[in-house]
């Protein structure tokens, strides 16, 4: 068996994201940056794009979101902006005037204090960073549709720049962003 290796250094930290902009069946004609992803439970076909750093340009604008969490991923998100983002502590209210991506960067017990602070006019707007099955709780709170970034990337620590999990299986990496950001989010991992 080949020996799965995570030799990515910081300048190759987020090279590599799957942007998956909603449900849409596979093109295998496309050719190799296509990809099927799996279906989660509530049995929905997924598939994306496998964004490469031949796809994305360090020019790309990074549009500007509302981070709830100031830990390591919500402080390594906000570095990948460009000064125009607004960090949420715990505690605080989600601004209803701020257009653009809310991304959750907390940890799970707290995303019910979250989605009570964020006027419910934004919910469309959350970008769940969570690990874990959240789908039960997102259809217990009427976020069924709700965006979500299954982050295959470490922050050891706090101000350190991620670090993306690829291996020799997977060279383009295993990140992927699902939703109407989706992407929103790769282009700020790519920014990274």
């Amino acid at each position: 068996a080949k020996e799965q290796s995570s030799t990515s250094t910081p300048a190759e930290a987020i090279m590599a994201v799957t942007a998956i902009p909603g449900p849409c069946s596979p093109s295998p004609a496309a050719g190799p940056i296509w990809r099927r992803c799996s279906a989660v439970a509530s049995g929905r076909p997924r598939a994306g794009t496998a964004a490469s750093s031949g796809m994305a340009t360090r020019t790309a604008v990074v549009v500007p979101a509302v981070i709830v969490g100031g830990g390591r991923v919500g402080r390594a998100l906000q570095g990948m902006g460009d000064g125009r983002d607004v960090l949420v502590g715990r505690g605080q209210s989600v601004p209803a005037d701020f257009d653009g991506p809310i991304l959750v960067c907390t940890r799970n017990d707290d995303l019910d204090a979250v989605l009570h602070s964020t006027p419910p006019s934004r919910w469309k707007d959350l970008v769940f960073f969570q690990n874990g099955m959240l789908e039960p709780w997102f259809q217990s709170e009427g976020l069924g549709d709700a965006d979500q970034v299954l982050a295959y990337f470490a922050v050891s620590k706090l101000g350190e720049p991620p670090v993306d999990g690829k291996t020799d299986t997977n060279p383009e990496g295993l990140t992927a962003a699902f939703g109407k950001w989706a992407s929103a989010i790769a282009t700020r991992l790519h920014s990274g």
